[in-house]
C-alpha cells in the first residue's frame, strides 16, 4: 500500500510563523510523521516545536525507542524565561511497511481513525517518561483507511463565536466520518478541515491550526510518452513499453501522438475550445487518458508543477463556496457542517493545467523519452532551442521528486 498524506495549517491571527510543526520521513522501512505544537505562538512556539519534531523524527528513524526520545526532548527543549517550563505538545506516528502503526500522543488532541468507513477506537496504553504521561497505541492499517491528527486550534475553532464551545473532537469526528467516503483522496478531507476552521474563526485565527491527513491506498502510476525514438525501427518496443506500463497514460507531442495511434490503429481528435489560448489544444486517442502537445505544454507545466497543489486548494475552496451557494445558504460553515459534499471537483483551464495536475496526483511517474530532434525546433525564428524537450524532462523529474514523487526515465 502506499501511504498518502496531505498537510494543512493557519496561522495564528498576527504571526508570520505557525507555532505549530509537521515533520514527514520516509525511511527504507517505515514512515514517520510528527506533529508537535510549541507553548505560546509565534516564534518561541515555532523553535519549540521545530526541535520536537526533528529530534523525534531523526531518532525514530534510526531505530532509538520512545523513552529514549521522550527523554532527549524534555531535556532539550530551553526554557521559557517567563513561564519557566520547556513544553511542546508532540503526536507522532510511525508506520511500518507490514502495515502496523505505532500512535505515540503527548497532549495533542486524540487521534481520529477512520475504518472501514467509520470513526474506530484503538487500545492504547499510558507510561510516564521523565515525568510525562505518554499515551501510545499499536493498530493494524487497511486499505482505505484514514488517520488524521490536529492540534488544538481546530479543536477550539468558533470558540465564543459560532460555536460558544468550540467545534470540539466528537463533532470534528462525525464530520471526518461523513466525508472519508468511497475514493475520496486525503487532500478533500483536509481542505475541508482547513476551510471550515478559517470560517468558524471568521478569519480571526484564534490558534494554530495544523491538519495531517493520512491515508493508506494503492499506488497511483502514471506513464507520460514524450517525443519519437531516435532510431524510428524502435517505435513499436516504444509503444509497446507505454501501453503495458501500469496506470494512468499521457503522451506529450504530435508525432508521439501518431505513433502511437498508429499502432493502436486508433483515430486522433483534436478538442478545440481551451480558455487559454497559449496552450494549444489536447486532443483524444480511445485507450489513452491525455494527450496534449509537447514543447509548449511540457515548458508551462514545468512552471505550473511547483505551485498546483495551492492553485487546486484555492479552486477547491471556491467550489465550496459555489457548491454551498447552491443550497442558499448564508451561513456557509453551518451548512458545511450540516450536509456531506462527496468530492468538490474543479476543471483545469488548459491541458498544461491538466497534465500538471495528473502529475500531481500520482506517485511513481515514468517519462518514456524519444531523443528524435523535432525538425521545427531547429528553426530560428521558433521560442525554444534545440534539445529543450530532454532539459524540460529533467528539469521537470527534480520538482517532482523534490515532491516526493518517484520518477523514471526509460530513453529511446
Amino acid at each position: 500500500m502506499y501511504i498518502e498524506y496531505e498537510i494543512r495549517q493557519l496561522n495564528k491571527n498576527g504571526e508570520e510563523l505557525c507555532g505549530d510543526n509537521v515533520e514527514i520521513v520516509k525511511n527504507p522501512d517505515n514512515t514517520v510523521i510528527v506533529l508537535s505544537d510549541g507553548l505560546g505562538s509565534g516564534v518561541k512556539a515555532n523553535i519549540l516545536s521545530t526541535l520536537t519534531k526533528k529530534i523525534a523524527s531523526t531518532m525514530l528513524s534510526n531505530g532509538m525507542e520512545i523513552e529514549d526520545v521522550v527523554e532527549t526532548i524534555v531535556n532539550t527543549l530551553p526554557i521559557c524565561q517567563s513561564r519557566k517550563i520547556a513544553y511542546s505538545t508532540f503526536t507522532i506516528v510511525q508506520i511500518f511497511d507490514n502495515n502496523e502503526v505505532k500512535l505515540v500522543e503527548f497532549d495533542n488532541p486524540d487521534t481520529f481513525f477512520i475504518h472501514e468507513g467509520c470513526l474506530t477506537p484503538f487500545e492504547s496504553d499510558y507510561t510516564n517518561i521523565a515525568g510525562k504521561n505518554i499515551k501510545i497505541s499499536k493498530f493494524k492499517l487497511s486499505k482505505d483507511d484514514f488517520i488524521v491528527l490536529v492540534s488544538d486550534g481546530l479543536i477550539h475553532a468558533g470558540l465564543g463565536g459560532m460555536i460558544k464551545l468550540g467545534w470540539g473532537w466528537d463533532k470534528i469526528g462525525n464530520f471526518i466520518q461523513r466525508n472519508a467516503i468511497d475514493d475520496v483522496d486525503a487532500s478533500v478531507i483536509a481542505d475541508k478541515l482547513l476551510f471550515i476552521a478559517n470560517e468558524l474563526y471568521q478569519g480571526n485565527i484564534g490558534d494554530d491550526t495544523s491538519i495531517v491527513v493520512i491515508k493508506a491506498r494503492d499506488k497511483r502510476n502514471l506513464s507520460v510518452a514524450v517525443g519519437p525514438p531516435l532510431n524510428k525501427n524502435r517505435d513499436s518496443e516504444m509503444v509497446d513499453m507505454f501501453m503495458h506500463s501500469p496506470g494512468k497514460k499521457v503522451i506529450c507531442g504530435g508525432t508521439t501522438a501518431n505513433i502511437v495511434a498508429r499502432y493502436l490503429n486508433k483515430d486522433i481528435h483534436v478538442i478545440l475550445g481551451n480558455k487559454d489560448l497559449s496552450v494549444p489544444p489536447k486532443a483524444v486517442i480511445d485507450g489513452i487518458d491525455l494527450v496534449t502537445e509537447g514543447v509548449i505544454t511540457l515548458s508551462r507545466v514545468v512552471e505550473l508543477i511547483d505551485k498546483v497543489k495551492e492553485y487546486t486548494i484555492k479552486k477547491t475552496n471556491h467550489g465550496m463556496q459555489n457548491i454551498y451557494q447552491l443550497y442558499g445558504a448564508k451561513d456557509t460553515a453551518q451548512t458545511l457542517l450540516e450536509n456531506t459534499v462527496k468530492k468538490i471537483d474543479y476543471t483545469p483551464e488548459n491541458p498544461a493545467e491538466e497534465l500538471a495536475c495528473e502529475l500531481q496526483k500520482a506517485d511513481k511517474i515514468k517519462f518514456i523519452v524519444g531523443r528524435a530532434i523535432n525538425p521545427a525546433h531547429q528553426n530560428p525564428n521558433f521560442s525554444v532551442q534545440s534539445g529543450i524537450k530532454l532539459k524540460l524532462i529533467n528539469e521537470l523529474k527534480e520538482k517532482l521528486e523534490r515532491h516526493g514523487k518517484e520518477v523514471e526515465i526509460e530513453y529511446f
